[in-house]
């Protein structure tokens, strides 16, 4: 998953359930400016963060390991 894949997932999930950046930061305990840059796409996301933060919208991380 690109970072530019998670920043949409994360804002239409926030828009069905009309949550705010604010709203995800409580419900997975980070950071309010590390939820705002991933929801926008800004910089790397890391693994972890993006699992924590699509686990809070009841998503799962699919990771392809190319060889």
């Amino acid at each position: 998953m690109t970072n530019s894949e998670l920043s949409q997932i994360l804002r239409e999930e926030l828009d069905r359930r009309s949550w705010t950046v604010s709203d995800l930061a409580r419900a997975t305990g980070m950071n309010r400016e590390t939820v705002r840059r991933a929801v926008l796409g800004i910089g790397s996301t890391a693994l972890e963060t993006a699992n924590i933060l699509l686990a809070a919208l009841k998503h799962e991380l699919i990771v392809e390991v190319s060889q």
